[in-house]
């Protein structure tokens, strides 16, 4: 049996698109709004729960990760239960006002062998690499632009900053853990959000 190099971790999460959200022009403005609330509190939960399981791995494509081999399966099924959670209250919420239900999160974890894993590894970089660059580039122009706001609109920007950080360091970790070489742009790259903090503190 060939040794375990990491899983990948293939995801389907239901989204705000469905058609029966958008098809209001019958209904009273009170059912408008309550469509158009469910229609945020979804787009807000499959925003949060891929947060959640981008913290797993580095992306290979939109609704696959590439999951280091020391993930634990409680680790995994942790977040699998809590995104399940999340949708399931969303679910209740929809049948409470009397609309149909959206489905269930489809998550699932594939072991992988060396071969596979570099194959898998070699896109993960790659896309990784440009993430890492337009990143870079936007900073570069937001810190122009912050120089240039009221300090008091600036304060508003440091929580989003230093949240910036810590998912940047964990980024940085899964690289490490993936064996992907990408120092030198965490490095700068928290550089400049570091600089960010300072501008807006």
């Amino acid at each position: 049996m060939e040794e375990l190099y990491g899983y990948v971790l293939a995801y389907d999460l239901p989204s705000e698109g469905f058609k029966f959200l958008y098809d209001s022009s019958k209904d009273e403005d009170s059912i408008k709004l309550i469509k158009s609330t469910a229609i945020n509190k979804i787009a807000s939960c499959r925003l949060v729960s891929t947060r959640q399981l981008q913290k797993l791995g580095l992306p290979y494509s939109q609704s696959v990760l590439l999951v280091p081999v020391g993930t634990t399966d409680k680790t995994i099924d942790d977040v699998t239960t809590l995104i399940e959670t999340y949708y399931s209250v969303i679910n209740s919420l929809l049948v409470g006002f009397n609309l149909p239900t959206i489905g269930t999160p489809f998550i699932r974890k594939i072991p992988i062998v060396k071969f596979q894993f570099t194959l898998f590894r070699e896109v993960a970089h790659k896309k990784l690499m440009e993430r890492l660059d337009e990143q870079l580039n936007n900073l570069a122009d937001k810190i122009k632009e912050l120089t240039t706001l009221e300090e008091k609109k600036q304060r508003q920007y440091k929580s989003r900053y230093q949240n910036e950080i810590k998912e940047v360091e964990n980024l940085k970790d899964l690289a490490k853990k993936l064996d992907i070489e990408a120092d030198e742009k965490f490095n700068l790259l928290q550089s400049m959000l570091r600089k960010c903090v300072s501008i807006v503190s």
